[in-house]
Parts: structure tokens; sequence; C-alpha cells
């Protein structure tokens, strides 16, 4: 069985210690980004609104990628744990697609707007680096599963069955692993820029430029 194998029970108990209080933590920062989103939009904060959105998707795939993990590493061996995979690869594969997007030239302009006083750049430069790297060392990969196999399925089967069974679940879950902390520094990063908008607009200091 899944579960009596060594190797990945240790690498269970990896992912459990990278994974664990992530719900309770998620359901927090949603919870005040819904109101701080209110709150913003009352006021007209063009900019606080547009990165309080970006930071609700991030935190909505991120809960998601926290509930798919689990039960793929809990579920064994067979077809079901390879069905949770290719989920996983296709909840991976459009994220990836959607967060660039989102991540790009307006929200730079946005940023730039702001100003070096509320946005470390070498910071954001950094994480976007590390999604890059993620991007181009699996983005192929990823949309083989869902062009083949799962978001649209190649009408062969024997295609399909192929790419089923050679599925390398152990690299999705550590790739899965991989991108959570990506998850957690663009949250991080996401709110601190939020709270020092926020600070400031409570000062009188700063206006949205939007």
């Amino acid at each position: 069985m899944f579960l009596k194998d060594k190797k990945l029970r240790k690498m269970i108990n990896e992912f459990h210690t990278a994974f664990s209080g992530l719900h309770t933590a998620l359901e927090e920062n949603l919870e005040v980004s819904i109101k701080a989103r209110v709150t913003a939009e009352q006021k007209n904060l063009e900019d606080i609104v547009f990165i309080i959105n970006i930071n609700q998707f991030v935190i909505i795939f991120a809960y998601d990628l926290s509930v798919l993990m689990p039960d793929l590493l809990i579920t064994e061996a067979g077809w079901r744990r390879k069905l949770h995979a290719r989920l996983l690869a296709l909840s991976i594969s459009e994220f990836f697609e959607d967060i660039t997007e989102l991540l790009g030239k307006n929200f730079r302009n946005k940023v730039e707007l702001l100003g070096d006083k509320l946005i470390s750049f070498d910071r954001l430069n950094a994480i976007m680096k590390q999604l890059n790297q993620l991007r181009l060392k699996h983005e192929k990969d990823l949309r083989s599963i869902r062009n083949i196999a799962i978001g649209h399925r190649d009408k062969d089967a024997k295609t399909q069955l192929d790419l089923i069974n050679n599925l390398d679940v152990e690299g999705l879950q550590f790739l899965a692993k991989d991108v959570m902390e990506w998850l957690k520094s663009i949250i991080k990063f996401l709110t601190g820029v939020i709270n020092k908008i926020a600070q400031e607009s409570e000062n009188k200091t700063y206006k949205s430029k939007a």
C-alpha cells in the first residue's frame, strides 16, 4: 500500500509540515481581505482594490491547493491517486497562466506609481523570478497533462492512457510544495503592500493614482 512505503511516508510528513495550519491562515486572510476590499471600494481607492483582487485570487488558489494536496497524499496508489494528480496538474497549469497575466504590465505600472516608499522592488523582482523559473521548468509538462488527459482530453484514448500510466505523481507533489512556498511569498508581499497603502491613506498622505 501507498502509506506503507517508507520513502513516501517521510514525504507525507514533510508535506504535512509545509501545509500545516494553512486552512485557518488562508480563511483569516480571505476574511480580512473581503472587509478591506469593501472599505477600499467605498473610499474609491482603486489601487488598493486592484491589489486586493490579486491577493484574493492567489488566496483562493492557495486554499484549493491546500485541499488538493492532502487528498492526494492520503490516497492509495491507483487510478484515484492519478486522477487527483491530474487535477492538481490542471489547477497549477491554469493558475500559472492566470497569475502571469494578473502580475503583468498593468500590475507593474500600478506598483511603480506607488513608488519605492511603499514597494520593495527587489523583493518583487525576486518573487517574479521564482514564478518564471517554476513556469519555465514545469509548464510544458503541465500543459501536456491538461491538454491530453484532464482539461481537454485527447480523442485517442491510447494517448490518454499512455500519459496516465507514466504520470510522475511524486514529481507533481514536489511541484505543489514549491508552488505553495511561492504562494506564501506573494501573499505576504501583497498583504504588506495593502497594509502600507491603507496606513498611508489613513494618514492622508496617499491618494490613489489609478
